[in-house]
């Protein structure tokens, strides 16, 4: 029975929603970024954006990384913006997190949201989560769970992705 209820909340919280809502403003201090390099709604003006909440501590969020990884190769014009939020102490070593990144070939800037303020301010409740963005910074999918190459969610991300990389 408890199977059943959870397998019930996790369908209902990774179906989309497209709530239009202007994704909260990145952070612009160059210590909230794991290269120093931080990143502007502006300067993003015009792709579409996947922002995938995560930390490296989390089991659900460690087996999404080949999927995450995977969208660089296939959708190029895609912005993956790692949104690093850790639950635990251990979880804040930047060596830790750069050995997961090497390890899965993470090339994609990581958002250091060890306080989680951008957390708070998506609204956000889980490790995974998705966010994709339109070319014009609005929110126009959450999704939340572990995700994997040809899951029903990753279908539901890629579709998305695909039909806002052809808006204009």
């Amino acid at each position: 029975m408890k199977y059943w209820m959870m397998s019930a909340l996790l369908l209902l919280v990774s179906c989309s929603t497209f709530a239009n809502e202007q994704a909260p403003q990145l952070p612009g201090a160059a210590s909230e970024w794991l290269d120093g390099k931080p990143l502007q709604w502006q300067s993003l003006k015009g792709k579409v954006v996947l922002m995938n909440v995560w930390t490296f501590g989390c089991w659900n969020s460690y087996r999404s990384l080949p999927w995450v990884v995977s969208l660089q190769q296939r959708f190029p014009d895609l912005q993956i913006i790692g949104i690093h939020s850790p639950e635990f102490d251990y979880e804040k070593d930047r060596k830790r997190l750069r050995n997961t990144m090497a390890e899965y070939k993470i090339h994609y800037p990581q958002l250091l949201d060890d306080g989680y303020g951008y957390w708070r301010q998506l609204n956000n409740r889980y490790w995974p989560s998705f966010y994709v963005v339109d070319k014009n910074g609005k929110i126009r999918g959450k999704f939340a769970g572990e995700t994997h190459m040809n899951d029903r969610q990753a279908g539901q991300i890629e579709r998305l992705i695909n039909t806002l990389s052809q808006e204009s």
